[in-house]
């Protein structure tokens, strides 16, 4: 059974790897590299996310993300650090992105481009050693390689966005533990955008959003979501994902700092298990300029 229960976890780790955070809802940038700074805004992020928690060596994610206007407003800039693991394997991973946004209207077009860099880790000490001179155990403990990543957005501060990303746009190989062995990363295609509706002007907003995510265009992922905001510092959402998944959540701001908690439940539909996910957000937002105050 613990064979199973870690196949599984590598299965969902490598499957779910990298967009972990797509959908959350917590800033654009997490779903499409061109939406950081697009507010004028400084914003610094720490994202925790749980999985599978009754199982042994369950998914764990961590991520610390910030972007930022520079003094030119068309230019931004942002980054992302995280850690994900999950049976016997560690993604560690890093990036920065360069941000281009143009006027059109009183909207902005908005293009980004990340650098990155991946390294995915055996676990040795989590490994069940039946024959030591498994080939696998002898070879190196981690692989590394770069990535790239671009996404092209229209946006409106506080009212809509959609954009189109690209995602692993150098699937590169890499020898990883023994020369036999290939990690090549498929390129993902991520489409993802937001409306924001006025309910009561000033009191209470509606936000609806969604995304969609193909690897092979045979295989989709999506998610649909609605956001009602009470005074612009306190938020409730529910929302649906492929798989069977329901998930819900709540966060509230106090000055420039926001907390916000989601939690959903996947009805089985992986390899027959059902599992709830537990995700914890905590944000600073600085105003970058008068104007965004």
């Amino acid at each position: 059974m613990k064979k199973i229960r870690i196949f599984l976890l590598l299965v969902v780790l490598i499957s779910t790897k990298g967009f972990a955070q797509l959908g959350a809802g917590y800033d654009p940038y997490l779903a499409n590299p061109s939406l950081g700074g697009y507010n004028e805004m400084v914003k610094l992020g720490t994202l925790y996310q749980t999985e599978m928690g009754a199982y042994d060596y369950h998914p764990k994610s961590f991520m610390f993300w910030g972007s930022s206007p520079f003094n030119n407003q068309r230019v931004a800039g942002g980054f992302k650090i995280a850690s994900q693991e999950g049976g016997v394997l560690q993604n560690l991973s890093a990036e920065a992105t360069f941000i281009y946004h143009v006027p059109v209207g009183g909207s902005k077009l908005s293009f980004g481009l990340s650098g990155g860099f991946n390294q995915l880790k055996l676990m040795r000490d989590r490994v069940e050693v039946h024959d030591i001179d498994d080939p696998i155990l002898q070879g190196a403990e981690s692989g590394n390689w770069f990535n790239a990543n671009f996404g092209l957005a229209l946006n409106q501060v506080d009212r809509y966005y959609v954009g189109i990303a690209a995602y692993n746009l150098l699937p590169s190989q890499t020898d990883w533990m023994v020369s036999s062995f290939e990690n090549k990363t498929n390129i993902t295609y991520a489409a993802s955008g937001m409306y924001r509706f006025t309910l009561m002007e000033n009191v209470l907003f509606l936000e609806g959003s969604g995304y969609v995510i193909t690897q092979t265009f045979s295989s989709v992922q999506y998610g649909v979501s609605g956001k009602f905001i009470l005074n612009k510092d306190i938020l409730f959402s529910i929302g649906y994902a492929s798989a069977n998944t329901i998930k819900g959540g709540f966060g509230i701001n106090v000055q420039n700092i926001s907390f916000g908690y989601c939690g959903s439940y996947s009805f089985g539909d992986v390899y027959g298990y059902s599992f709830t996910k537990h995700e914890v957000v905590l944000m600073l937002k600085l105003p970058y300029s008068k104007s965004s105050k």
